[in-house]
């Protein structure tokens, strides 16, 4: 019995229950009195806390008792549970020892003496969902317990809401106490025991238990999911993991102290994981700042090294190479303040060296990096070598010792034949390498790389051209004006053996096939055409000629200008040079024949150049050819620059001043100005000139005429000009027209020059025409040709304008057309009463 206070009604159920024990419906009723008193409480009554805490724990007593006496009925149980259940409405100590009591000692003994009634699951899971809203850890971890005892067919129900409580308030409940984070730890790991075995399920419950930071847990998990054994090999590969749990790990090594797993760990990761991989990098910081903690600089620099060395772009490199100098600095930075170091001076030393080669040397290694990652890039290989003479702190015997190694590398490394080698990319380099060793003085090498450089293969023959160009050319600079030795060389490189157009047309059939345009015959086979090696051949040959020579020399130089041509190495330059040379040794008439070959060699749009240049020298040298010889050959050029419409204008000029100066004969010059101009404006004919040429011949003929033929002849030039030229360029040429008739005194001529000339553009364009008739009027007309011109002038301006859709597709030839609109009338009221009336 207890203690409560008992009244006469406990008496009468107190007196039932020690005659039958064993009836439990005694105890229903007798319980049932205390319940329905519990209901009708009285919320409102001054006692209502008191009275409830009171019947509260009688029904507690009693049921008690009732469990106590019938140990094995499972109904009492729920009756007793749920009871406690609907009444523990609100947070107060009475509640949370009703919980405890429930959870600790009821459930316990319901699942002993029920556990295969068909109410206890569904029961169980409303307890738990119960637990889970008090957010008591203990109690939800307890009741988690009792559910997952029973059928495991339950258990995903059991399991859902515990997680889902995880998920919702894990995050903030990472800083309440010790007890929530072991809890949440807990269900997780047990959980991840019979969760699906699905990688992607495994790896999303790994990466919520490690937001708990119970890092001695999360190590356990991770080691016995992610397959770890005690030295940190993957049993899977690595690459197939997220990086995000990979991450999770390295921390919680980190976290824990365990230096060696964490490193190991780190160095299985840079082996596994590609250096393409967008994590590779965050791996070797991670690695690098270990080995730095370790103080293990040894590893540290060979790490970072190997990583500038295989890099594969250069965003990379240059991260790389941040990273290296900025932890390197950091280290010795802090190594050098600390007063009680262990680090041993030489190895302070050995990285205070390394430091500085990182800074002195970054260029040098970025160019070490680009030729490794495409070695066939000319560029590369100069930026290297010239990043070679920025270097500070070494000699410059080092630095020349430098040079030689990267050339003779470069030599070594590149593929003559790799598709993106541009014409003159080899011999550049060759010719850069023979003039290292010139430069300083050690011919003997220099010529060693120019012999061996003549005899590789080049696809391209610029490449081959320019290396005997630089041989030839610092010989001469070599031997103080003397080229014979230049001479020989080049005459080596100009030797033909076979046919040299068989040779030259297959090494063309063979480029035209291979379809990176080279040439997979070699380019000595047709050296011989060279425009470069011939043109300082030659020049080299003419050197050697000074006044009074022998017969010797001169037969050599002619011989040699011969080859060229015959080998179609000849440009139009060559030929005129070598006319220039006849001229000097007083063979005149055989450099006009050596004209008249290149005329023949080429085709019309190069003997313009050839045609200026002869027939300047033909005139100058008019003992030689007549007259009569001289026009034909003046005819000849503008009959042929003239069929294939090229601008001849300076030979027409040179004619027109032959026939002038030399031949006195005023109006053939004239005529033939006038002729060409008059054959540009012809439909039937294919020359045509450009305007501002078109112009100048215009005012040439003009200026003739007046110096050579007189004013009258100036007429019928004007009036073809005028017809000629567009309208917008033809009113100076007009005014200058009535010029010549009002010095004619030939008045109404000129007037009519002027109407016609005023019609052509519309006044407000042209006003120099209008202002010249304004005193051409005043000084030779009266009030009616004034008072005509003025009304001609409004006319005009009424009737005409722009027609612009013409101006923009050919601004010389400017038409107009007729206003769409009536001229304004004049209106009523006059601002100046004194105007004069005209009439208009």
């Amino acid at each position: 019995m207890s203690s409560f206070p008992l009244n006469e009604e406990d008496l009468v159920f107190e007196y039932q229950l020690l005659k039958e024990p064993g009836n439990l419906i005694h105890w229903k009723r007798y319980l049932d009195v205390y319940i329905q008193q519990y209901k009708n409480l009285n919320s409102n009554d001054s006692k209502y806390k008191e009275d409830k805490r009171l019947l509260l724990s009688k029904i507690v007593w009693l049921y008690k008792r009732i469990i106590s006496q019938f140990p094995k009925d499972v109904n009492s149980y729920f009756e007793f549970v749920s009871f406690l259940y609907n009444c523990c409405d609100s947070n107060t100590k009475l509640q949370r020892l009703m919980l405890h009591y429930m959870v600790e000692t009821l459930i316990p003994k319901l699942l002993q003496n029920g556990k295969n009634d068909k109410k206890l699951q569904p029961f169980l899971l409303n307890l738990l969902n119960w637990t889970i809203a008090t957010k008591d850890s203990y109690l939800i971890w307890k009741m988690l317990d009792y559910s997952l005892s029973l059928n495991s067919q339950f258990h995903s129900t059991v399991w859902k809401p515990v997680l889902s409580y995880v998920k919702e308030n894990l995050n903030e409940s990472i800083l309440d106490n010790d007890m929530s984070l072991k809890f949440y730890t807990n269900v997780l790991r047990r959980y991840l025991i019979v969760c699906p075995k699905n990688l992607d399920q495994i790896i999303y419950w790994l990466e919520l238990i490690y937001k708990t930071k119970d890092f001695e847990i999360i190590k356990e998990v991770y080691d016995q999911y992610l397959h770890f054994d005690n030295y940190n090999m993957l049993k899977r590969k690595i690459s197939s993991l997220p990086f995000q749990l990979l991450e999770n790990y390295m921390y919680t090594l980190h976290e824990l102290s365990l230096d060696d797993q964490y490193l190991s760990m780190l160095e299985n990761l840079t082996r596994d994981y590609s250096a393409d991989d967008e994590h590779y990098f965050e791996i070797v910081e991670l690695l690098s700042n270990q080995y730095i903690k370790l103080s293990n600089m040894k590893k540290f620099n060979d790490l970072l090294r190997s990583q500038l060395k295989t890099a594969k772009s250069l965003q990379y490199w240059i991260k790389i190479y941040n990273l290296y100098l900025t932890l390197l600095q950091n280290w010795l930075n802090d190594i050098l303040t600390i007063e009680s170091r262990t680090d041993s001076n030489d190895n302070i030393n050995e990285n205070i060296e390394i430091y500085k080669n990182l800074i002195i040397h970054k260029d040098l290694m970025l160019s070490d990096f680009k030729i490794s990652q495409n070695p066939n890039l000319i560029d590369n290989w100069f930026q290297k070598i010239n990043s070679i003479d920025k270097l500070s702190g070494i000699s410059s015997i080092e630095k020349l010792t430098m040079k030689f190694e990267v050339y003779a590398n470069a030599i070594e490394t590149i593929n003559e034949s790799f598709t993106s080698l541009m014409p003159g990319d080899l011999g550049k380099l060759w010719c850069n390498y023979a003039n290292l060793y010139w430069e300083n003085n050690d011919f003997d090498s220099a010529r060693t790389v120019y012999n061996t450089a003549i005899k590789v293969p080049f696809p391209f023959l610029k490449d081959l051209e320019d290396i005997w160009l630089n041989w030839s050319e610092n010989e001469f600079s070599l031997s103080n004006g003397d080229p014979s030795l230049s001479i020989k060389i080049l005459e080596r490189a100009l030797s033909v053996e076979g046919n040299p157009e068989l040779l030259f047309e297959k090494f063309k059939e063979n480029k035209s096939l291979n379809h990176d345009k080279k040439s997979l015959i070699p380019s000595q086979t047709v050296l011989f055409t060279s425009l470069k090696l011939w043109s300082f051949y030659l020049d080299l040959l003419e050197s050697l000629y000074i006044d009074g020579c022998d017969s010797k020399t001169i037969e050599s130089i002619i011989k040699a200008y011969e080859r060229s041509i015959t080998l179609k190495a000849a440009t139009p330059l060559t030929f005129i040079n070598y006319a220039h040379f006849l001229q000097k040794v007083n063979k005149i008439m055989e450099s006009f024949q050596v004209y008249q070959r290149a005329l023949s060699s080429f085709p019309p749009s190069t003997q313009y150049f050839i045609w200026s240049t002869y027939l300047n020298e033909v005139i100058e040298q008019t003992t030689e050819l007549s007259n009569e010889h001289v026009r034909e050959l003046f005819d000849q050029s503008l009959s042929t620059l003239k069929t294939n419409n090229i601008n001849c204008t300076t030979i027409v000029c040179m004619y027109s001043n032959f026939e002038e100066t030399k031949m006195h004969m005023y109006k053939r010059s004239v005529d033939i100005i006038f002729n060409t101009l008059n054959e540009c404006d012809s439909s039937t004919s294919p020359f045509s000139l450009e305007l501002k040429d078109k112009i100048s011949l215009w005012d040439l003929a003009i200026e003739k005429t007046r110096k050579l033929l007189g004013t009258m002849s100036l007429r019928p030039i004007y009036e073809k000009c005028i017809l000629s030229l567009p309208n917008s360029r033809v009113i100076p040429y007009i005014i200058n027209f009535c010029k010549v008739e009002e010095e004619l005194n030939e008045i109404y001529r000129a007037r009519e020059i002027l109407t016609f000339g005023s019609k052509l553009l519309p006044p407000s364009k042209n006003e120099d025409l209008w202002n010249y008739w304004d005193k051409f009027e005043l000084n030779h007309g009266d009030k009616s040709t004034y008072k005509e011109m003025l009304k001609l002038k409004k006319t005009l301006e009424d009737e005409m304008v722009i027609d612009t859709e013409e101006i923009t597709k050919d601004e010389d030839k400017v038409q107009f057309i007729q206003s769409s609109t009536k001229p304004i009338k004049d209106r009523d009221e006059k601002l100046n009463p004194d105007e004069l009336e005209l009439d208009l």
